[in-house]
């Protein structure tokens, strides 16, 4: 109940500066979006091949007055076709948020948001804004329990109240960045509406040393009652913990990124996982980047012996504005509870911002 209370006065607040500003100001509204498409070939069983239509993302972005902006992001996924006699793929509100600025060290978003977490999930699949073909293993579900459904350390979508901003410090240019969300985190009742009783809170904050600085120092937090649950049990509490380093030039990128992730196993004993990786990437000629992405996952730290590994070796062609083409090779080795787990994989992608 409290956060229905706090998003809809959000919500009458924001509306309230919208009807103020509009009748003085000059409307704008921008029309845009992203896509993907890939061919892919694995020995990793039950997993599809050839080609697939990823996604398509249409985005309005209504911008009534200075301070008021109203976003809109409709996404279709793997092909989507829910015509009278068929149903493939996905269709579903990806974003939808009013926005509300008061000076640049805070600006308010009430609706449905990415949630601020890391280096990418922000830009979760915009593929065409980074060299690999999509995000690093620490934003994927993963299966930590036989028998049991894929989730995410963290929610890659909050229903909530964001707010965020940043703060200049000093005459040298350096940036604090921040982030906070209250939502209503994980959980949706089978008619797909949220589970108001699993609120979730998320904290992101970005450092930027100024002076021409390459460096960028990130860290966030969230936590939820996981209605589902990673390891079965509903209503769980659980908590994320990441750091993230990056180190970019005009030729040069490298990041580093970390989470501990915090849950209850099915026997009810508190587990802890860790998720992280590292990529390094050089562009040559401002248009083609080779990448090296390496992760290690530890479901449970506790586990000597269950770990996983999956190195990305990759190379993005930025052939034309907004248009990448891509291939990566993928190799996996791992355990889980006792079996052992090792793929390849190989892609071709298209992806175009427009």
């Amino acid at each position: 109940m409290a956060i229905n209370l706090l998003l809809t006065t959000t919500f009458l607040f924001l509306g309230l500066s919208l009807c103020t500003f509009a009748q003085a100001e000059e409307k704008r509204i921008d029309w845009y979006g992203y896509a993907q498409t890939d061919l892919s070939t694995t020995d990793e069983p039950e997993q599809a091949k050839g080609f697939r239509l990823s996604r398509v993302n249409l985005i309005g972005d209504f911008v009534p007055a200075s301070r008021v902006r109203f976003l809109g992001d409709i996404e279709f996924e793997d092909g989507a076709d829910h015509s009278v006699d068929r149903l493939q793929g996905t269709i579903k509100l990806s974003r939808a948020f009013l926005e509300y600025t008061f000076f640049s060290q805070l600006r308010l978003r009430a609706g449905k948001i990415l949630t601020p977490f890391g280096l990418y999930n922000e830009v979760h699949d915009f593929t065409a804004t980074y060299f690999s073909l999509e995000v690093p293993r620490i934003y994927k579900p993963h299966a930590f329990f036989n028998g049991l459904q894929k989730q995410r350390i963290f929610a890659k979508y909050s229903t909530g109240v964001e707010g965020f901003g940043t703060f200049d410090l000093g005459s040298d240019g350096a940036q604090l960045d921040y982030a906070v969300t209250i939502s209503n985190g994980r959980g949706e009742t089978l008619s797909g509406g949220d589970i108001n009783g699993t609120p979730g809170t998320s904290l992101r904050a970005v450092y930027r040393p100024g002076g021409g600085s390459p460096w960028q120092f990130g860290a966030s937090a969230y936590q939820d009652r996981n209605h589902e649950g990673i390891g079965g049990t509903s209503d769980d509490p659980e908590q994320t913990y990441a750091l993230d380093v990056q180190f970019e030039t005009s030729k040069l990128q490298i990041q580093c990124e970390s989470a501990l992730g915090r849950f209850s196993a099915p026997s009810g004993r508190r587990h802890t996982a860790l998720l992280s990786y590292g990529q390094v990437a050089y562009t040559f000629f401002d248009v083609l980047t080779p990448y090296i992405q390496h992760s290690v996952e530890r479901y449970d730290l506790r586990d000597s012996e269950g770990q996983h590994q999956e190195t990305r070796v990759g190379t993005a062609w930025n052939f034309a504005p907004g248009f990448f083409l891509k291939g990566e090779a993928r190799f996996f080795a791992g355990e889980l509870q006792e079996q052992d787990i090792n793929y390849h994989a190989y892609f071709l992608s298209a992806a175009i911002a427009f």
